[in-house]
């Protein structure tokens, strides 16, 4: 994997990567505070997990430096938690809305009739890949999956911008959005686990990462949200 993005809603430029790892841009360091300022607060993180089987075993995946390779891959697992090889290299991306989009198309869709016409959404809310999406046109998502969060305006389970769907933090809550949210799916399935030796997990991690512009703490302040589904039995 070597989609990079940046989250940098506020005083805050974080870099964000889609191998289990973040803050770095695989050379130097990559969480500036305050924006622009050349100082950094860290040098990189990355999630570590690990677990023990009934047997004994232990099973896990980590990140550090890249220097060996990786333990995690992008993509999402099928529902028996297999890697959907046909989608590897296609959701090697983060993907982002800001505020603004998802404001103009509320605007837009206050005023509509049930429907909007597909010209009157931003590009990053029709693309965002939300479950079924219709208006996806990157690539075939895979069927019935749960992907980037969502409000189901309709509540039909499938995202459909242009029946009132748009990019949320919490799918469960109307208007839950931020200032920017960057959102990437990987997993521990997808090749050799270099870093670790492990036998994989089997787990599947939905990332969401975000941050609001105001005149209070949280513009110094970045936010990660994981969704994370185990398709083990173990």
């Amino acid at each position: 994997p070597n989609a990079r993005e940046s989250l940098e809603a506020n005083n805050i430029k974080a870099g964000l990567l889609n191998a289990g790892d973040g803050f770095w841009d695989l050379n130097n360091p990559a969480y500036e505070y305050p924006a622009g300022s050349g100082n950094h607060l860290f040098y990189c993180g990355s999630l570590w997990m690990f677990g023990e089987t009934a047997s004994g075993e232990i099973r896990g995946a980590a990140q550090q430096y890249r220097e060996s390779g990786s333990d995690y891959y992008a993509g999402p697992l099928d529902n028996n938690g297999a890697i959907i090889e046909s989608t590897c290299q296609n959701f090697d991306q983060l993907w982002t809305v800001t505020s603004e989009d998802i404001e103009t198309f509320l605007t837009a869709w206050d005023s509509a009739d049930g429907l909007l016409d597909e010209s009157e959404i931003p590009e990053s809310i029709l693309e965002w890949p939300g479950r079924n999406s219709p208006t996806f046109t990157e690539f075939d998502l895979p069927a019935d999956k749960d992907l980037a969060p969502f409000w189901d305006s309709d509540e039909d389970g499938l995202y459909d911008p242009r029946r009132g769907d748009y990019p949320v933090i919490d799918p469960s809550k109307e208007g839950d959005y931020a200032d920017q949210m960057t959102w990437w799916i990987y997993n521990d399935v997808g090749g050799n686990h270099d870093v670790t030796n492990a036998n994989p997990i089997g787990i599947e991690i939905g990332m969401l990462a975000y941050a609001y512009a105001s005149d209070d703490f949280l513009n110094n302040t970045t936010f990660y949200r994981h969704t994370m589904n185990y398709f083990g039995t173990e």
